[in-house]
């Protein structure tokens, strides 16, 4: 079975005429300040493989900066989008951005393991996952690398029908 993230004009259904629609969802490349993406840092090798995984499943990602393009499509009107900075790890010298990485740390910490699964369908063994993980640890632990990801808000809404 196909997953199309694209075909999202039944999400307006569930809302009435005027009715809000938000997404918050991260976009996972790890970039910098002067907009650099390096291919090579660990949590960019994992993504990529995690991507190609998905895409073999049949998902189609990331979507993530584009879901405003989306929900246009989709028929939604007044579409606003926000973004915040969640640094790799705790080197920012910004309070709110400094507790977002100490967050953003812990999560990564029990959520990376699950992922093991669907990176074996890409040829990733047990073994090669876990030394992966553990790069990606030394990255977001090196406080020399101010790597950060960008966590999107989209909203719209449903327009008011009209009256014929």
């Amino acid at each position: 079975m196909e997953h199309n993230h694209t075909q999202t004009a039944p999400l307006s259904r569930h809302l009435k005429p005027g009715g809000w629609f938000e997404l918050q969802e991260f976009h996972w490349v790890a970039e910098q300040d002067d907009g650099t993406i390096d291919p090579e840092n660990p949590i960019n090798v994992f993504l990529d493989r995690l991507i190609e995984a998905a895409r073999a499943e049949g998902i189609n990602v990331p979507i993530v900066p584009t879901i405003g393009d989306i929900m246009k499509r989709a028929g939604f009107v007044d579409i606003e989008k926000k973004t915040f900075r969640v640094p790799y790890g705790t080197w920012s010298t910004d309070t709110a951005e400094r507790r977002r990485g100490a967050c953003f740390t812990v999560n990564a910490d029990l959520l990376l393991p699950a992922y093991s699964g669907l990176l074996s369908t890409v040829g990733i063994e047990h073994d090669q996952a876990e030394s992966l993980y553990d790069d990606i640890f030394k990255a977001i632990n090196d406080d020399s690398l101010h790597i950060f990801a960008t966590y999107y808000v989209w909203y719209g809404r449903r327009p008011e029908e009209t009256k014929r």
